[in-house]
């Protein structure tokens, strides 16, 4: 049961990703196939092909490929490295699975009848198959698997909040369109960043290794014992924390893609040569001089002038065929936080969306 959700949750988490790509205006070339053969772990290959499918035909991204528009060279290992770090969670999930199917088909009685020469079954043999321990170290993989999933999803909600690193999207992902007395007294997406690293936090707790920490049983006899349905309960009961983490990254996500349709100019910077530099530098003294006059907040105003102004099309807004859908259905459970509102209950649909498995079985749908 545990298996079979853990592998939606990593579907789940390969549309986040691609998601949240687009959505902070990331590149695809680190999901390219030709560079993932060059260090071929399967686990790798597996996620890169799925953000790739998921990315297929994104404007977005095609709107700001070339550099000298965004003048952006590396993302952050948050997306640039998704596909390495989701895929060694593919690896030990998938690993998982041969355990657990060899298991499931297995005979594990004690004592085990096996035939004699004449081919009774007459030879008692007290063995130890009943031992949990190949199932104990796999389930421990997937609590592994579970917390680097969740600290993730966890640093793009963390980006996702961070004005300065969002690439354009603003504070707390706070609507465009609000006066600035609004945007001064609003919290907007601020406050489930603390629950996704309040979740996380959690799910690294339930990390404890109980079949590192053996108990012996029956005076000794059972002296090196699995303790291994101790971790099968923490997987399951962990399982839907990490489903919530989804969720909350998702609906950042959709919040961000809202405001990038609002925007009707590209946040971008530009790379400068020598002689703009200096223009730049002149044009950006004579402005902190004025600020300074003014007695406004220079950190705040300073970065102005480094920037340039492209006008994009709605078009060009839009993420790729497959997360557009899954956005439309998205925003069934998850409306833009346009004004402050209580978000518990648009968050529990989400987490109902993601747990149900019925958002990534639309979106496998999805061509």
């Amino acid at each position: 049961l545990s298996l079979e959700k853990i592998e939606m949750l990593l579907e789940t988490a390969c549309l986040a990703t691609a998601i949240s790509n687009q959505v902070m205006l990331g590149s695809d070339t680190p999901y390219m196939e030709e560079l993932h053969q060059l260090r071929p772990h399967p686990g790798a290959l597996r996620v890169a092909e799925r953000l790739r499918h998921y990315m297929s035909d994104s404007p977005i991204r095609a709107s700001h490929e070339r550099y000298d528009v965004d003048g952006v060279v590396q993302d952050p290992y948050s997306l640039r490295c998704a596909a390495q770090i989701l895929g060694a969670c593919c690896e030990e999930i998938s690993e998982a699975r041969k355990t657990f199917e060899i298991e499931i088909n297995s005979a594990t009685d004690n004592p085990l009848l096996l035939p004699d020469e004449n081919g009774e079954y007459t030879n008692i043999i007290s063995g130890g198959h009943f031992h949990g321990m190949p199932i104990a170290m796999k389930l421990y993989n997937l609590l592994e698997a579970m917390s680097v999933m969740a600290r993730l999803s966890n640093m793009r909600c963390v980006r996702f909040v961070d004005g300065a690193r969002n690439r354009g999207l603003g504070h707390d992902l706070k609507w465009p369109g609000l006066s600035e007395a609004e945007r001064g007294t609003s919290s907007a997406m601020m406050i489930p960043e603390y629950t996704s690293a309040a979740l996380t936090n959690y799910i690294w707790g339930q990390t404890t290794p109980n079949h590192l920490f053996s108990l012996s049983t029956d005076a000794g006899q059972e002296d090196h014992v699995s303790m291994s349905a101790g971790l099968a309960i923490k997987v399951w009961d962990t399982l839907p924390t990490l489903a919530r983490l989804m969720a909350i990254e998702l609906s950042y996500g959709a919040q961000g893609a809202a405001i990038r349709k609002a925007q009707v100019h590209f946040p971008s910077k530009i790379h400068l040569d020598a002689e703009a530099r200096a223009a730049t530098e002149k044009a950006r003294t004579t402005y902190r001089d004025e600020v300074e006059k003014l007695g406004l907040d220079l950190h705040f105003h300073a970065d102005v002038v480094t920037h340039l102004i492209y006008h994009w099309t709605p078009e060009e807004r839009s993420l790729s065929p497959i997360c557009e859908a899954a956005l439309e259905r998205i925003y069934v459970e998850f409306q833009p936080v346009k004004k402050d509102r209580f978000l518990h209950d648009d968050l529990e649909r989400m987490y109902g969306l993601v747990w149900s498995g019925e958002l990534v079985d639309s979106s496998r749908c999805q061509r």
